[in-house]
């Protein structure tokens, strides 16, 4: 038999170990106590601040320079008719074309002729020629002259006048010609005036001009 005494396993530091864990896990329970109490306080405080906005905006009637540029769907201007923000639906696809500079939504009008004015007044806004083309008549039509003719006078860019594709009457190109002429007091441009056909023409258009 072995006489060799047995060796004793160190009880007494176990149990600081066991004291000193345990006293530690009490000390660690408060801060998480106020960590989960504070994070409690801020989730109820962002839904009371998200509730109330909420709330706010569905009992405000929204102007019309804050209504969003693009329409929720298909029933977008019938809805704002409804709601009181526009008389007609025509009105409301007019808006969102000038509001988006998009001449696209002028489409939606039923009317022609205010769907006429709609790409009218786009394409002075963004000055853009190859909107006139969108108007529901021919190419030499006063209708699109009209249009280039308001875009020329608008930019003073003559060169916008040959585009027109008529030299006579109102809103031809000779007529654009003598406006910027004029509105300009650029005789050199009277020079450019294609036919002498009265009252656009190089003789009325140079006396329309103070020459110095």
């Amino acid at each position: 038999m072995d006489n060799q005494p047995k060796q004793q396993r160190p009880v007494g530091n176990l149990g600081t170990r066991r004291k000193f864990i345990h006293v530690l896990d009490r000390r660690m329970i408060i801060p998480l106590l106020v960590i989960i109490a504070l994070l409690i306080v801020s989730m109820g405080a962002m839904w009371l601040f998200n509730s109330s906005g909420t709330e706010s905006v569905s009992a405000e009637v929204v102007p019309i320079s804050a209504m969003p540029n693009l329409p929720s769907g298909p029933t977008y201007c019938k809805d704002m008719v409804r709601s009181g923000n526009f008389s007609t639906e025509n009105t409301c696809f007019a808006e969102l074309a000038k509001l988006n500079f998009n001449e696209d939504y002028c489409l939606g009008i039923e009317d022609i002729i205010e769907r006429d004015v709609c790409y009218s007044d786009i394409a002075r806004i963004i000055m853009d020629t190859n909107i006139c083309f969108r108007l529901n008549s021919y190419t030499n039509d006063p209708g699109v002259a009209k249009c280039m003719f308001d875009i020329a006078e608008d930019t003073g860019v003559f060169e916008t006048c040959f585009l027109i594709e008529y030299n006579i009457g109102n809103f031809s190109n000779n007529h654009c010609l003598m406006s910027l002429a004029q509105k300009n007091q650029n005789v050199g441009i009277c020079n450019l005036l294609s036919m002498d056909e009265p009252p656009y023409d190089k003789e009325n258009c140079i006396a329309g001009v103070d020459i110095e």
